[in-house]
């Protein structure tokens, strides 16, 4: 399983700090994504556009590594490796209203 750290107001959406995903030995980013909403639909709205692309202001990093700089939402994710995502700074929203 892959381990997700949601920080910023996606932890606060979800309400977890950190969630496992359990993906295929060759899953990807974009992959993992998929489940995690799949299993969390609260964070829909806070990840993803109304064309169900990823927002442009989540960070995503692999063990440490922003994603972009390697395959972007093609990157591997094996089971022993964690990804975490950041909203950006300035990509407040206020929950509950």
């Amino acid at each position: 399983m892959a381990t997700v750290h949601l920080n910023g107001t996606l932890r606060g959406a979800a309400g977890l700090k950190v969630v496992e995903v359990d993906g295929a030995p060759d899953a990807t980013v974009a992959d993992i994504l998929a489940l995690l909403v799949a299993n969390l639909p609260v964070l829909v709205p806070e990840m993803l556009g109304d064309d169900g692309n990823l927002r442009s202001n989540i960070a995503i990093f692999r063990n440490g590594r922003n994603i972009r700089l390697l395959d972007n939402l093609e990157t591997r994710v094996s089971s022993d490796q964690t990804l975490d995502l950041f909203p950006k700074i300035g990509a407040y929203r206020v929950f509950g209203s």
